[in-house]
């Protein structure tokens, strides 16, 4: 993966996964990226310097996201494509994991003030999740068949998600948020 400037189009960062990359994501505050890997692993860089800080095994080809104050990482395992997998960036160590998918989770998000995960499976299926206790709050089912697509508005009041029935839903996140 190479990191470009956008306005001299020069390289500035180079970082060698050795592989694939399904996904990546850069943390909120611009420290980390991460990227998930076709060997099964979640790399962990400083996006200053390139210098790689840690590799969290177990990862799957799902969707990663960052906590709003970029301390924690989502994503689906591949000890259990089931279950969303929650860790400390510093340390790398698992803090939750959300069970209660019955199908491959391929989405994960924040809400904006970091309090809730949202998860889109193959289940048909999307569940909201208190990001500190990781009690499942709500599971969302109208769509028919998987989910690849959820995030939050900006401000949290509402989910948007699309799936393979080719619809996009809106729901009211704000009973969510209390």
């Amino acid at each position: 993966m190479i990191v470009w400037d956008a306005i001299t189009g020069q390289e500035r960062l180079n970082f060698d996964v050795g592989t694939s990359a399904y996904s990546v994501a850069l943390s909120p505050d611009g420290k980390w990226l991460a990227a998930g890997t076709a060997k099964g692993n979640l790399h962990i860089w400083n996006a200053a310097t390139g210098q790689p800080e840690r590799i969290i095994p177990k990862y799957t080809r799902s969707h990663i996201a960052f906590s709003s104050d970029s301390q924690r990482v989502a994503f689906a395992g591949n000890d259990s494509a089931t279950h969303v997998r929650v860790c400390d960036v510093t340390t790398g160590k698992d803090v939750l994991v959300l069970k209660g998918h019955s199908g491959i989770v391929w989405r994960v998000c924040y809400s904006p003030d970091g309090t809730r995960i949202a998860s889109a499976s193959g289940d048909g299926t999307v569940k909201v999740w208190d990001a500190s206790t990781g009690s499942e709050l709500v599971t969302l089912r109208e769509h028919n068949g998987l989910i690849d697509a959820v995030s939050f508005r900006p401000d949290g009041k509402q989910i948007a998600t699309g799936g393979s029935d080719g619809t996009i839903k809106i729901w009211d996140a704000t009973p969510l948020s209390d």
